[in-house]
């Protein structure tokens, strides 16, 4: 597909790079993507042009409060078809992108994509969160910033999230119109993991939340698979 005029001026309006390099990473991505959803279920808008606003301008809309944060590795929890993980990989190049998801076929086409179209800077990784950042696993307390897009409640996500992330670190959480309501019932689960709400945000297309992780992650969490959802904190 071609991506239209209006999205080099938004690059441009965010301060982020629309050489035809960036661009062809763009475009590719997002013609792999609504190609191999024809077979796999990776998102629901089928149109190429409400895909460029729904998964491109709304997955870049993270950059610049993300870059503000300096990151070395970011997490992308939930990543579903590559988003707003491979967005962001492209936007930011010298920054280390893992994007995670409980589906191995879709870890799988986000793998194929990136390598595919020269994404260095991402790795793919299947399995649930509860798991992957278990006491003793490698991914936990290795990112300096998760990154999540439409994957749960707040009170749900933040206990999924937390575990991943070294002291100090931050959640980016993008969400809806709800978001204000979602931190106040997450109260308990935001004292209970020491995050601290740093900032909310409203962009075009939705609501960037912004924690603080203030302290090391309790050794109790995360719980087993399944518990945040059947119990939430």
């Amino acid at each position: 597909m071609s991506l239209p005029p209006r999205f080099v001026e938004f690059l441009g309006s965010k301060g982020l790079a629309h050489d035809p390099a960036a661009l062809a990473a763009y475009d590719g991505f997002l013609e792999r993507l609504l190609r191999t959803n024809e077979d796999l279920n990776l998102t629901a808008v089928r149109d190429g042009d409400a895909a460029v606003s729904r998964h491109l301008e709304d997955s870049l809309e993270v950059a610049p409060r993300l870059s503000a944060l300096a990151p070395r590795e970011v997490l992308d929890l939930g990543t579903g078809g590559g988003l707003p993980g491979v967005p962001l990989a492209i936007a930011m190049p010298a920054v280390r992108f893992t994007l995670v998801d409980a589906r191995e076929k879709k870890v799988a086409f986000v793998a194929d994509a990136a390598h595919a179209l020269g994404v260095r800077n991402v790795r793919a990784v299947a399995g649930r969160a509860e798991l992957l950042a278990a006491r003793g696993a490698p991914l936990r307390g290795a990112f300096d910033v998760v990154v999540s897009r439409a994957v749960a409640a707040m009170p749900v996500l933040v206990e999924w999230c937390v575990p991943f992330l070294r002291p100090g670190g931050h959640i980016l959480a993008i969400k809806g119109e709800r978001a204000e309501e979602e931190l106040t019932e997450a109260r308990s689960a935001l004292a209970a993991l020491a995050l601290r709400v740093v900032d909310v945000t409203r962009t075009p297309s939705s609501t960037l939340v912004c924690l603080r992780l203030e302290a090391p992650v309790p050794p109790r969490f995360p719980r087993g698979p399944g518990d945040a959802k059947r119990k939430p904190l």
